[in-house]
């Protein structure tokens, strides 16, 4: 996780792969947080990254990504007080694989879908996870729906 703070700007795209624990999920994201509030030489902001995959991870726990979510842009109850929220940049996010539940994958849709969030998130992969009948997420996508529907409609 470490290895995040110590790649040179061009290396865009990460991949941890059935890797991940919640000690190394834990020194990722505070890696991640003292990335966003560093300007590179290249005059661009530290962690733009384009793809970010944290996938075959199960052992992790949906607890454990909470505060990655919140890097993400920002969380929709809690606005970040960083100069650059962390992976600000990123268009395509893959968290297949960890057994993340339901409640877990919504919270991402809502910093997805969030008029106010600065998440630009293209692609996100949430196959292979605990999301069963889907109620939270089903109600973020129908929401999201409704909400565009009127936009268009005005």
């Amino acid at each position: 996780a470490n290895l995040a703070g110590s790649l040179p700007p061009w290396v865009t795209c990460l991949t941890f792969d059935n890797f991940m624990t919640k000690r190394s999920m834990v020194a990722l994201i505070k890696r991640l947080e003292t990335m966003g509030d560093h300007v590179g030489t290249t005059g661009k902001h530290q962690g733009t990254f384009d793809a970010l995959a944290i996938r075959n991870s199960p052992r992790i726990g949906s607890d454990s990504f909470a505060p990655l979510f919140k890097l993400l842009g920002f969380s929709p109850q809690v606005e970040t007080t960083m100069r650059q929220p962390p992976l600000l940049s990123l268009k395509m996010l893959d968290l297949s694989g960890n057994l993340l539940g339901d409640e877990s994958v919504a919270s991402v849709l809502s910093i997805i879908h969030e008029e106010r969030s600065k998440c630009v998130i293209e692609r996100l992969d949430v196959s292979g996870n605990n999301i069963k009948n889907g109620v939270f997420v089903t109600q973020i996508l129908r929401t999201y729906v409704q909400r565009h529907r009127q936009s268009k409609l005005s």
